[in-house]
């Protein structure tokens, strides 16, 4: 959708004004005496006009009133004689009223105007013509009319013929009032004489099927044209700006009629609205210099008079007739359901499949966004079967400026309830957008207004950035739609949409590119990425933006028609039946108002799905009213999530009729089949039934819907050519299911025969069901207390295992009773660089109630994964999630991001220092329930071992980093560094997840020459646990505040971002600080002063800072317990406050503080910076949270 208020038009405008004038008309009290209703100006099956039921003879005569008649007020305006304006030596008329004046804003009178007074004897419809004088050279001219107080909008003066000033020009049509009428002409643009106003009945309308424009009633800025030619009739209907054209057509029997336009549009492509009967379509009318004849498709005409009504829209074209026949019977669709890629996954195939066997008996009904969806189930009690949503947030220009995205998660919770996934992508332009200026944000990056990006430049040079950063964005969307795809969900997917439209980037420079970049994407992601998954729609009805067959599997079209009106857009459907031969599925990709099921039905108009926009489109109850989608969604005709098929993604199902017959027919006379109708004259000689199948290799059963009249009947079928086999149908006399056996298919297209045998079997359609992959295989699960590969591995390095409860629990039970450290319950997932493991919640639920301290444990060629059974809240989740445990799904992912992932997260790297291993890898934790999902990034104190072997050996200084894809930031993360077999075996100690690699920094500081702590300073520096006051000094004396030592503690242990503000009075939320000790308030390593203060900027002393290492200890699960008195050796240990004396001893006890000197501990003294970095590094020694090698200095000694 172009994400800006969608035009809509007031298709009620033309009768308003209708009213109004009826309303107005008169004068001396009398007011429209002669209409009785609106048929008084409709006309009969004769052509005669109704109303007053004049006879033939009892005609209405011609009025003129010449410019001495007029009334004139205002300035600048006159009356003249038989002279000439300026130069003119050619009027040779009798006089006319002068325009021939400036316009003067400051004037407090009103420009000069002219009022005629006509007298008629019955009211109706008259043709106005204006006699005017417009000297030579001066070009056509326009005026304003009113005609009894009501405007009709400026009409167009054509300059007089060459050799000539003056003219008359019928120029629209008018309603009159019987007796008196007042017609005011004011000042349009130009300068120019009017002589006389002249008023005639209008002509009857012609009993065809033509009906000319200007025989119509017009409104607005709209006139009758006559120069030129081409056009049939007396004249055309010019439209700028404004207005609208009403005509009338009276049918003899109700139908279906097809509906062409004759028009001229030399200014450009134009768009027209016409209204019929109050069903308002678009149309488009392609430039054209001279007059042509479009379709305007079709529209069901009642039995007796009809209303059309054209409205400007975009204006500044010409329409000359609207022409209207009966309409044929569309023809059946002869549709090609085999996908593009002829690798398409089995669940794509199946979908495709599905579609083509509901294309022109249903449509499938859709919704973009979760939350509108589940709305639209709480309102009719019936969910779309196709959730739609958009993957621009994972744009790398919008990832990179903070945003982010779970929609690929909802995606894979919605096939997980059994529906059809959707995807758009408003794709943010791969650079040249704004920042965070007004009016100019990054967000708004999709935008042709708002972006630099040359889609045109980009293609034509593929060795450019620009060339470059369109693969990268191609490549990063591919990411997420592997994940889809290793879940196993095929997608509609749908990019690119409304280039046509040209608001878009990728449409701005007009139809090659937008071609061309589309065939790169399906390329890349189809040849490079090996992505199956997608049934790819295109999004434009113009012949001259398609793509190809041969790149395209559904052809689609956005329509926004206005609020409450649900016709069924037939026009765009038949040009988009047109563009793709009739042979591919056509679908209705965005739309507001849902079109009626039963005007659907009446049209032809065989959309294959609807997928309705967000926010009001859905809700406001005036685009589509709550009774609309009540009958929407409760009509049989609309397929609804809970009809869709429960084998939809792992059967093909064939319609018998659809198939190649010989020898026998089709018949629609007993009900109850499926389709369009069903295969008779199976006792035939010689009759058989192919059917053309595109499957996936594999074996699968075939199950047939037949009936035989109560009478026993043999088949032959033979699959591919292969002998034929018979088969004995059960007598049968209602349609009836039997599966006649099994079958091995190839990929692609396989035949299916069934020959004629003995006496008659009448088939319905065919249903093939998957029951094995001929390439993927399933390993057996392994010894108690393990699993092997529990899922398939795909060609791309990727896995999924599904963890059986009973399995996993079975083997826990069986260590009962064994130490904590071997209660494990391991996973094998060798043989891929991705895996995802998922539990039942519930399953993790009952591992915690019977053996609380066991663990998970996933190895994979990527890494291990240790997870305690304890470590998901399961009560948390499903309360967050709204539904019972043992409907949640805990999925684990463990992926090596590829060498371009990996290579853009340095790239968007800010630290100039960093030099980053060229492996990265991803741990994650997503709960997932048929409905919603949530990321689980944080787990509060558990601190989880994730384990990963890098090829190569670790050099001196090599460090392990949190990596922030989204800002390139790193951060000092808990890890140990071993050695084994020439690899590097990495342990991350992490309370969260998150993306991991290996770095080297070389950090050093001008001031820490000879300086007892620099070695631990510049340890601690290239683990970026610490930072200088500048890139060169360090500051190592310098006094420490509290807020700067918190900071300290929660950048060592890992503290993510407070769910909720700092609660200290004394901590404004703007402060740098604020987050620190927010996080640290949070998980109860500070508790403040008893004045409820924090002091933040206050020196902290050493007896806090002991303190505060104690209770990070214990935070981080390594409580802290004193053996002896350590404190009382020193001989001011009475200066250290009751408060603060058990944990100084326990610090004191297990090495983490050292006195000042041998008998003196100093509680009072203020620490510096140095002294801290020195407690942070033993901390962390002390918690495992670090490797001290013999290459590293041991941890001074000189403080405590």
């Amino acid at each position: 959708m172009r994400l800006k208020i969608k035009r809509s038009l007031l298709s009620s405008l033309c009768l308003i004004m209708m009213f109004s004038l009826l309303s107005d008309f008169g004068a001396n009290g009398a007011k429209a005496a002669a209409f009785t209703d609106i048929s008084d100006i409709v006309y009969n099956s004769q052509g005669g006009m109704m109303g007053d039921r004049r006879t033939e003879s009892d005609h209405m005569s011609v009025v003129k009133a010449t410019y001495a008649e007029a009334v004139l007020k205002g300035y600048g305006i006159e009356k003249r004689g038989p002279v000439y304006e300026d130069k003119d030596r050619l009027y040779d008329g009798g006089g006319y009223i002068s325009f021939f004046f400036a316009e003067d804003a400051s004037s407090p009178d009103e420009a000069g105007n002219a009022t005629f007074t006509v007298n008629v004897a019955e009211a109706g419809l008259y043709k106005m013509s204006i006699g005017y004088y417009i000297p030579e050279g001066y070009g056509g001219k326009a005026t304003g009319i009113q005609v009894n107080g009501i405007g009709t909008g400026e009409l167009m003066l054509d300059a007089p013929a060459a050799g000539t000033v003056r003219a008359e020009k019928m120029v629209s049509k008018v309603l009159l009032n019987a007796g008196n009428n007042s017609i005011k002409v004011t000042r349009g643009w130009g300068y120019y004489g009017i002589e006389h106003i002249k008023l005639e009945p209008a002509k009857d309308p012609s009993a065809g099927n033509i009906l000319e424009a200007e025989d119509g009633m017009m409104s607005g800025g709209v006139s009758v044209g006559t120069a030129g030619d081409g056009y049939s009739g007396e004249g055309y209907v010019i439209f700028q700006q404004s207005g609208s054209l009403t005509l009338t057509y009276k049918t003899p029997l109700a139908g279906t009629y097809d509906i062409l336009v004759g028009y001229c549009a030399p200014n450009g492509e134009k768009k027209t609205s016409m209204v019929l009967n109050g069903h308002t379509s678009e149309i488009t009318l392609p430039e054209t210099t001279g007059f042509i004849e479009i379709s305007a498709g079709k529209t069901w005409m009642n039995q007796g008079d009809n209303t059309i009504e054209i409205l400007a829209n975009w204006g500044w074209y010409n329409i000359d007739y609207v022409k209207l026949t009966a309409a044929a019977k569309p023809e059946q669709r002869e549709v090609v359901s085999t996908l593009m890629n002829p690798d398409a996954t089995p669940e794509a195939r199946a979908l495709m499949n599905f579609m083509d066997s509901q294309y022109g008996q249903k449509i499938i009904s859709g919704q973009q966004t979760l939350e509108d969806a589940e709305w639209i189930g709480q309102e009719t009690g019936k969910y779309p079967a196709i959730l739609a949503t958009d993957l621009m947030d994972y744009s790398p220009s919008r990832v990179e400026n903070g945003a982010s995205s779970t929609e690929i998660e909802k995606m894979i919770a919605w096939y997980n309830r059994g529906g059809i996934v959707s995807l758009c992508w408003h794709w943010n332009a791969p650079k040249g957008i704004g920042g965070e200026e007004p009016g100019y944000e990054w967000w708004r990056g999709f935008y042709t207004e708002y972006t630099t990006f040359d889609v045109e430049y980009a293609l034509d040079h593929p060795d450019s950035e620009d060339y470059h950063l369109l693969i990268r964005d191609i490549d990063e969307i591919a990411i997420q739609l592997k994940r889809l795809q290793n879940a196993g969900v095929p997608v509609l997917w749908r990019p690119l949409h409304e280039a046509e439209g040209g608001w878009f980037w990728w449409g701005a420079k007009g139809p090659e590119p937008a071609k061309r970049l589309w065939k790169l994407m399906v390329d890349r992601l189809t040849s490079h990425h090996h992505l199956n998954n997608l049934i790819w729609v295109w999004n434009s009805e113009k012949p001259e933006w398609y793509p190809g067959d041969d790149v395209v599997d559904i052809a689609s079209v956005d329509i926004y028609n206005p609020a409450g009106d649900y016709n069924p857009s037939i026009a765009k459907y038949e040009n988009l039946v047109s563009l793709v031969n009739g042979k591919k599925v056509i679908g209705l990709a965005e739309n507001g108002p849902i079109p009626d099921p039963e005007m659907l039905q009446a049209y032809g108009a065989d959309w294959s799905f609807f997928t309705t926009w967000t926010g009001s489109f859905i809700k406001d109850g005036a685009t589509n009213s709550a009774e609309h989608l009540q009958r929407i969604y409760k009509h049989d005709y609309v397929v609804t999530l809970d009809e869709l098929p429960a084998d939809l993604y792992s059967s093909l199902k064939y319609e018998a009729e659809k198939g190649e017959l010989t020898g026998l027919e089709v018949s629609d006379e007993q009900g109850a089949y499926s389709g369009s109708g069903y295969i008779t004259g199976m006792d035939a000689q010689g009759g058989r039934l192919r059917i053309k199948v595109d499957a996936s290799p594999g074996t699968y059963s075939l199950m047939i819907r037949y009936k035989t009249g109560n009478v026993q009947t043999k088949n032959s079928i033979s699959v591919n050519g292969a002998s034929a086999v018979e088969y004995t149908f059960a007598d049968a006399a209602e349609w009836t299911d039997t599966v006649t056996g099994s079958y091995p298919l190839q990929k692609g297209e396989n035949t299916i025969d069934i020959i004629s045998a003995e006496k008659g079997t009448d088939i319905d359609y065919i249903k093939l069901t998957r029951l094995t992959p001929s390439t993927e295989t399933v390993a057996e699960g392994g010894s108690s207390g393990s699993i092997g590969n529990s899922g398939p591995t795909d060609s791309f390095g990727s896995q999924r295992i599904e963890v059986d409860e009973a399995e996993l629990i079975a083997a826990l039970k069986k260590q009962i009773g064994h130490p904590a450290e071997s209660q494990l319950f391991v996973i094998d997932a060798a043989g891929s660089e991705v895996t995802e493991v998922s539990f039942l919640a519930s399953a993790l639920a009952q591992a915690a109630a019977i053996t609380p301290k066991a663990r998970i444990v996933i190895q994979s060629d990527t890494g291990t994964y240790s997870l305690p059974v304890t470590l998901v809240d399961v009560d948390a989740i499903s309360d967050r999630l709204g539904v019972e445990a043992h409907k949640i799904h805990i999925s684990v992912h463990i992926r090596k991001l590829t060498g371009r992932q990996a290579g853009e997260i340095r790239i968007g790297t800010k630290d100039p220092d960093v030099r980053l291993d060229s492996n990265m890898y991803e741990f994650s934790i997503l709960a997932f329930s048929d409905a919603n999902s949530v990321q689980i990034n944080h787990f509060g104190s558990r601190y989880v071992s994730h384990t990963i072997t890098f090829p190569q050996s670790a050099g001196k200084g090599l460090t392990a980093v949190l990596v922030d894809p989204a800002t390139g930031e790193l951060s000092f993360i808990p890890s140990l560094f071993n050695s084994l077999d020439g690899k590097t075996v990495v342990t991350i100690k992490r309370n969260g997840s998150g993306i991991y690699t290996m770095g080297e920094f070389k950090r050093t500081f001008d001031d820490l020459g000879g300086h007892w702590a620099k070695e631990d300073i510049e340890f601690m520096a290239n683990k970026l646990l610490v930072h200088g006051t500048d890139d060169h000094h360090f500051a190592p004396n310098r006094l420490i505040t509290r807020a700067e030592f918190t900071m300290l503690i929660t950048r060592a242990l890992g503290f993510t971002t407070p769910s909720r503000a700092a609660e200290f009075p004394d901590v404004p939320a703007t402060k740098w600080y604020a987050e620190a000790i927010g996080a640290a308030g949070e998980s109860g390593l500070i508790t403040g002063f008893s004045d409820g203060t924090f002091r933040p900027d206050a020196l902290i002393t050493r007896e806090q800072m002991a303190v505060l290492i104690v209770r990070a200890a214990a935070i981080a699960g390594q409580s802290v317990e004193a053996a002896r008195d350590i404190l009382g050796q020193f001989h001011d240990s009475s200066s250290v406050s009751h408060w603060a004396a058990d944990s100084v001893n326990e610090a004191l006890d297990a090495g983490l503080v050292q006195g000042l000197t041998n008998d003196q501990f100093a509680a009072k003294d203020l620490a510096d910076r140095a002294q801290a970095v020195v407690m942070i590094k033993r901390l962390l020694v002390y918690l495992n949270f670090l490797t001290i090698s013999c290459q590293n200095s041991p941890i001074s000694k000189m403080v405590g």
